[in-house]
C-alpha cells in the first residue's frame, strides 16, 4: 500500500472514533498514520507494512489507555456533581413563585431550589430566611430540615 493509502485509512479511523464510544479506533488511527511515515520510509513490503501498524496501534493503544483515557475518565468521574446535596446549608426565601430554599453553595450550579421539610418537620410553615440545611433530594424539590430545630416538633409538642 502506499502511504496515502495508510493516511486515508487514518482519517476513516479517526472519523469511525467519533460514532464509537471509550477512546478505542483511535489509537489504531495513530498506528496507521504512522506506518504511512514507515512506507514513506521505504518499506514496500505489504506484510511489514501490516505488521507495522499491528504494532504500532498496539503500542499506542496501550500508551492511550494508560495515559490519556484512563486519566480523562478519572477525571471526568471527579468532576461529575453526582454527590448528594446533603448538608448543604441555604435559607428559605419568598418569590414570585413561592418559598424556595437558597442555598449557600449551588447544587448542580442551581443556588435556588424548590424544596418541602423532611418528615419530621412537616408541620412545619416556611417562613423568609429560616435557615436549614438539605437532608436529601426528591425528584427535583431539596428535602430540608430548620437549622435550629434539634427535635422534631412533633416529638417535642407531645412531651407531657
Amino acid at each position: 500500500m502506499n502511504p496515502g493509502s495508510w493516511i486515508a485509512l487514518a482519517i476513516i479511523l479517526t472519523v469511525a472514533e467519533f460514532f464509537v464510544p471509550g477512546l478505542v479506533i483511535i489509537w489504531f488511527a495513530i498506528g496507521a498514520f504512522l506506518t504511512s511515515l514507515i512506507v514513506l520510509a521505504g518499506v514496500e513490503n505489504i506484510y511489514l507494512q501490516f505488521a507495522s501498524w499491528m504494532i504500532l496501534s498496539g503500542i499506542s493503544l496501550y500508551f492511550g489507555i494508560k495515559y490519556v483515557r484512563t486519566p480523562l475518565l478519572q477525571k471526568n468521574q471527579q468532576n461529575k456533581s453526582f454527590e448528594e446535596p446533603q448538608g448543604l446549608k441555604g435559607k428559605i426565601d419568598k418569590d414570585e413563585d413561592g418559598y424556595k430554599v437558597v442555598l449557600e453553595k449551588p447544587y448542580h450550579g442551581i443556588s435556588k431550589w424548590n424544596f418541602r421539610f423532611s418528615e419530621n418537620f412537616s408541620s412545619r410553615k416556611p417562613k423568609s430566611g429560616m435557615k436549614v440545611k438539605v437532608v436529601g433530594v426528591d425528584g427535583i424539590a431539596l428535602i430540608v430540615e430548620p437549622v435550629s430545630g434539634k427535635s422534631s416538633p412533633e416529638s417535642s409538642s407531645n412531651k407531657l
